[in-house]
């Protein structure tokens, strides 16, 4: 097995860690083996290419030039050599490896050409002896990100042109076909190319990721590969200034019509299908043939098909070379088995590498959806009928019995994404639980119910919404990015934008408020540098990461509170902000039910609180409205809030935390604050021995707020008094049972909302959750305590006067927390059918529960200023919910400047 070396700053280098290169033809034996480089080896990378740019950017066109004809020389020179590699990393045959090698070196010469032309432009002015030259020049270091299944000639495409225009590059090829591009930088090498213009940089992509894309000498990224991974990138770079090229995914059909050469049609259809082992972005997935040449058309190309010969690219009578990885046999063969019934097949048994037998498979209209797969050509049964047009019933019925959903369905009042046209159509309750929704005899079902970004227009099948032109922090001088005309009216908000400043802030707290705090710093204030404060060695592990996943509309809080402004403030950023960047969003509603008489009352108040919050389109329901939406729950009356919604905070706060890091921000994880000293200019925070000097200071630190607070000298209440919430979930085979979410009316006494029934965009159902004294701040199972926790619990007042005023209601809420059913007794309550044979133990969060020396439980956000310091020392629910709100609070308040979003 051959150890290869890469190429960086000029010189050949390895490392001490490898990664090997398969055959695919043949996995018994790896191929090669190359480095696996580090972090600080890109980072270094980088620093060659820099120096490198400097070099390059002054060389004569007409030297550049010569290096780019004496590097094609050398590969057609070698090849045999690198047309064997090629084979054996890619699976290709011989012939297409040699096509391709030849191919870059024809690219190489062209650029050639274009290196000797200079770059500009002579024009005439409208004054007279005036002539106007305009001159381009290169943009600097260039990432450049090659694909597999053409190691060679896409790294020629995207090298050649950036190279001749005098730029440097940081090229990273595949993981999988590494070989091909380190031949291509060795022609160049050895062509006289000077050291570090062009630098190879192999790798886990996963280990090297940030350190390949978050350089800030990077100029431009150009990619090939998929929609997922390109759009990916394109946000991390949107507040950058850096140019993005994406060359990504895409698919080809192929027509035949009547008077076409059927012999040669077939040939062409095979060869654009199955070259390559169908291994390409443009290869023939799909072929539409004019119904009176459809029996013979067919019969020419299955039998192309089964002429073609499978083996290893070695071998020069092989006609369909192996596909290239597991990964992508694996998907063919599950490609394979989802087929069968609908055409004929028989997969070749596996052997030593991945290949598999070459097939057309033929389609019924409603299997159309089937046809993404690479490798395999599928055929429309019954052929294309042109001429006039004829009624087209049997296409309604077929349709109607394999869920076809033609291009224009049925208004519905939600919208989301246009699904695939066979996914099979589950949703629950609409008719009933085991059937889902009825058709309609001309446009077929309705989509299936997806947990993704939902926008609400007034058609249905509007497709999947596109991409913003400008990603959040492009645009800093928006005034308002995300709120509506009416919200804007309605708090008033200005079009003042924050001062510019260079300045360093310190967030201390990696949950959903700390992030969004400093993400709308780095924002609005740009030239600060923000630098978020973390103990733990991830974001959001703590109230953020144990929440329920609901996004409340305002119902609960007292009108005109900090509570409710930020909430119902907080709810249109947060669902601009996940429609944006594709995060899960799904307002399934939320039912308040009132199960006693006794309840009416406190839901009536409830209703006039939500009124005057401006909950939207909150109503009153009956007994037989709650069973039209929830037919298992039970209940007198409720109140329906259909704009109540679901979403994933933990993926929030990590989008949030990208977006600091975008912003040149840092987020620094397994710092443990122990100390906060105020020096001269600013505030010094310390973990052991290692200290960060920051200019102002933000305490966002949740379950230890108070005692963080305390560090940087702030009184001592409210105290943090832990909560642990426990959860039941309800068996997969039972969550038919809930549609949305299910609550009881809540007691005014607590901040606490009772047991509820809360679908999760997981598709889980919970049920809880309880409100026990947890035993150590971090205390998320029962048997967790804390001395020290405990000590200073007990030293507070405050706690035995609230113990004093509801010990019966915490003797209640512990025989829950160990009796399931005592848990299930109230829950049985709103939804009767549910059982404690129906749910297994959950999950538990922990809640931030203030608490003031008197007893009282402080059910509303505190936030304290001190000089430099802001501390916030309550932020209850629904801070999740308002915490991009809150976020605009807070830097309102410490730089004493209006909000604007």
């Amino acid at each position: 097995m051959r150890s290869l070396e890469t190429l960086s700053g000029g010189e050949w280098v390895a490392t001490g860690e490898w990664i090997e290169v398969q055959n695919p033809a043949d996995v018994r034996t790896p191929l090669a083996r190359i480095p696996a480089l580090a972090a600080k080896d890109v980072t270094r990378a980088y620093d060659h290419a820099e120096r490198g740019f400097a070099v390059w950017k002054r060389t004569s066109p007409f030297e550049r030039a010569r290096v780019f004809t004496e590097a094609a020389r050398l590969i057609r020179d070698r090849v045999e050599e690198i047309a064997a590699d090629v084979t054996a990393e890619n699976g290709k045959t011989g012939a297409e490896a040699r096509g391709e090698t030849l191919k870059a070196a024809d690219f190489l010469d062209y650029y050639a050409g274009l290196a000797r032309q200079g770059y500009g432009t002579l024009l005439h002015d409208a004054r007279p002896n005036t002539r106007v030259h305009t001159q381009r020049e290169p943009i600097g270091v260039i990432l450049v990100i090659s694909p597999w299944n053409d190691p060679l000639i896409t790294p020629a495409r995207k090298l050649a042109p950036l190279l001749a225009t005098g730029n440097a590059a940081v090229f990273k090829p595949a993981t999988e076909t590494p070989l091909s591009g380190l031949h291509f930088a060795r022609a160049l090498h050895d062509a006289g190319l000077p050291a570090g213009v062009l630098n190879v940089v192999t790798g886990r992509t996963a280990e090297i990721e940030e350190a390949l894309l978050d350089d800030p000498r990077i100029a431009a990224i150009t990619f090939t590969g998929s929609n997922e991974v390109g759009n990916r990138i394109r946000r991390r770079l949107a507040d950058r200034n850096v140019r993005f090229q994406g060359e990504l995914g895409g698919k080809n059909a192929s027509v035949v019509l009547k008077d076409a050469d059927l012999p040669f049609a077939a040939k062409t259809v095979v060869a654009a299908s199955f070259g390559q082992a169908g291994q390409r972005c443009t290869a023939t997935s799909r072929v539409v043939v004019e119904r009176p040449v459809y029996d013979e058309f067919t019969r020419l190309l299955v039998a192309e098909v089964e002429a073609l010969k499978v083996g290893p690219g070695s071998d020069p009578a092989t006609t369909l070379c192996p596909l290239s990885s597991p990964k992508q046999r694996d998907s063919v063969l599950a490609h394979l088995a989802g087929g069968r019934g609908t055409g004929r097949h028989r997969p070749h048994r596996r052997q030593r590498g991945h290949r598999r037998r070459p097939r057309a498979r033929l389609l019924r209209p409603a299997d159309r959806a089937r046809r993404r797969h690479r490798g395999d050509g599928d055929l429309a049964r019954g052929g294309l009928r042109t001429g006039p047009r004829r009624p087209c019933r049997g296409r309604f019925h077929a349709g109607r019995r394999h869920g076809q959903r033609l291009r224009i369905r049925p208004r519905r009042r939600r919208v989301h994404p246009r699904p695939r046209l066979r996914v099979p159509l589950r949703r629950r309750g609409r008719v009933r639980a085991d059937r889902g929704q009825r058709h309609h005899p001309r446009l077929g079902r309705p989509p299936a119910l997806l947990r993704l970004p939902r926008l609400r227009h007034r058609l249905q099948g509007a497709g999947r919404r596109g991409p913003a032109l400008l990603d959040p922090g492009q645009n800093r001088c928006h005034p308002l990015r995300g709120l509506s005309k009416s919200v804007r009216q309605r708090f008033g908000t200005t079009e003042r934008r924050m001062p510019m400043a260079d300045e360093t802030i310190g967030i201390v707290g990696a949950g959903i408020v700390g992030l969004a705090t400093a993400r709308e710093i780095a924002l609005r204030r740009p030239g600060t540098r923000v630098v978020v404060l973390e103990k733990e060695h991830e974001v959001a592990v703590h109230q953020t990461g144990h929440n329920s996943g609901v996004v409340h509309a305002g119902i609960y809080y007292a009108p005109g509170s900090l509570k409710a402004d930020l909430c119902v403030r907080g709810v249109g950023i947060l669902r601009e902000y996940c429609q944006d960047r594709g995060l899960p969003y799904d307002e399934i509603g939320k039912l308040v039910v009132a199960v006693r008489q006794d309840e009416l009352g406190r839901m009536d108040s409830l209703y006039e609180r939500a009124r005057n919050n401006h909950v939207p389109e909150l109503r009153r329901i009956s007994q037989a409205e709650i069973k039209e939406l929830e037919p298992h729950a039970g209940g007198i009356a409720a109140l329906h809030s259909p704009r109540t919604a679901i979403t994933d905070y933990p993926a929030i706060a990590r989008e949030f935390a990208k977006d600091i890091e975008a912003s040149e921000g840092e987020v620094r994880l397994g710092f443990p604050v122990t100390s906060i000293t105020d020096v001269p200019g600013g505030i010094e925070v310390a973990s052991g021995q290692v200290r960060v000097r920051v200019d102002r200071l933000i305490l966002c630190a949740g379950l230890h707020s108070d005692a963080v607070a305390k560090l940087a000298q702030d009184k001592r209440e409210p105290k943090i008094i832990p909560f642990r919430g426990e959860y039941m979930l309800l068996k997969p085979d039972r969550a038919n049972l809930v549609r949305g979410l299910i609550y009881p009316v809540p007691d005014p006494r607590y901040p606490f909302l009772g047991v509820h029934f809360t679908p999760r965009v997981d598709g889980t159902v919970e049920v809880g959750p309880n409100a026990v004294l947890a035993l150590a701040r971090e205390g998320y199972k029962l048997s967790r305590f804390s001395l020290k926790d405990l000590a200073g619990l007990a030293a507070y007042p405050g706690s035995w006067k609230m113990a004093a005023q509801h010990w019966r209601t915490g003797i209640k809420e512990y025989r829950g927390s160990l009796s399931a059913t005592a848990f299930m007794k109230d829950a049985k309550l709103y939804v009767p059918g549910v059982g404690v044979s129906d749910v297994v133990r959950g999950g538990a969060g922990v809640r931030a529960q203030a608490l003031d020396p008197d007893g009282t439980l402080v059910d509303d956000f505190r936030i304290h200023q001190m000089g430099r310091i802001t501390a916030v020392r309550n932020a209850p629910s629904p801070a999740a919910t308002a915490s991009m709100a809150i976020a605009e609070h807070i830097v309102g308040a410490v730089f004493d400047t209006p909000s604007a979003h």
